[in-house]
């Protein structure tokens, strides 16, 4: 195997990829622990993803900082893919209420 491929599975990615991929999943993380809702380390469920999402499109609103659907995309994925794979949520719902 090259260098450049051992050392790309290794890092597993960008640094600024690291950041906003754990900036995510820390928010999710806490805004369960407000909840009262479990994020880790079961899996989690797709209610509280599509809370989640609900909460973050409804605050976004009031305090006018509106999240772009891209922008909640990338949250979506950085959220659901933080589980293995087959324990993962549906974010199918989610990507609906995006698109509307």
């Amino acid at each position: 195997m090259p260098a450049s491929a051992k050392r790309r599975a290794k890092e597993r990615s960008a640094r600024n990829t690291r950041v906003n991929r754990d900036t995510t999943r820390d928010r999710f993380e806490e805004w369960c622990v407000q909840e009262g809702r479990i994020a880790r380390p079961a899996t989690t469920t797709a209610a509280n993803v599509v809370a989640c999402f609900d909460h973050l499109m409804e605050s976004s609103k009031k305090d006018g900082s509106q999240y772009s659907p891209d922008r909640l995309l990338a949250y979506l994925s950085r959220t659901v893919t933080w589980y293995p794979a087959g324990e993962r949520s549906d974010g199918s719902l989610v990507r609906q209420m995006i698109e509307d």
